[in-house]
C-alpha cells in the first residue's frame, strides 16, 4: 500500500510523534517491539502512536511506513536526546513523498502531531 501524508495514518484526536530514520537507527524485533534512533523530545511526553519514515537508500525519495503504539521516550547517552520505545508495530506499505512532504514539514526529523503539538 502507498501512503501520501502522515495524517491519513491517525484517527482523529490521536497524537503521534513521527520520525525519519534509516535502518541502522531502528531496531525493529519480530513480535513488534522495538526503539529508533536518538532523537530531541521531552522525555516526559507522551503520544498515542508513533509513525516511522524509513528509508534505506539515501538517494531513494521514498521510504517504508511503520506504525506502532508509544511506549516510552527514555534519555539516551547523549544529552538532551531520547530513544523512542514503541509495540505493535506494523510495516503498513511504502510513500514516494520524502520526508518534507510525508509529514508536511522541514528538515527536522521528527515531528509532533495532534495532542502532542
Amino acid at each position: 500500500m502507498t501512503f501520501d501524508s502522515l495524517e491519513g495514518l491517525l484517527e482523529p484526536g490521536q497524537s503521534a510523534v513521527a520520525v525519519f530514520t534509516r535502518q541502522d537507527k531502528l531496531c525493529l524485533n519480530a513480535d513488534g517491539t522495538g526503539s529508533s534512533g536518538n532523537w530531541k523530545l521531552d522525555a516526559a511526553a507522551t503520544f498515542d502512536k508513533v509513525v516511522i519514515y524509513c528509508r534505506e537508500d539515501p538517494e531513494s525519495q521514498s521510504g517504508e511506513v511503520i506504525v506502532a503504539d508509544y511506549v516510552e521516550t527514555p534519555p539516551s547517552a547523549e544529552p538532551d536526546r531520547s530513544v523512542l520505545h514503541f509495540r505493535g508495530a506494523q510495516r503498513l506499505g511504502v510513500t514516494d513523498r520524502n520526508w518534507q512532504e510525508f509529514a508536511s514539514t522541514g528538515t527536522n526529523p521528527v515531528r509532533l502531531v495532534g495532542g502532542a503539538d
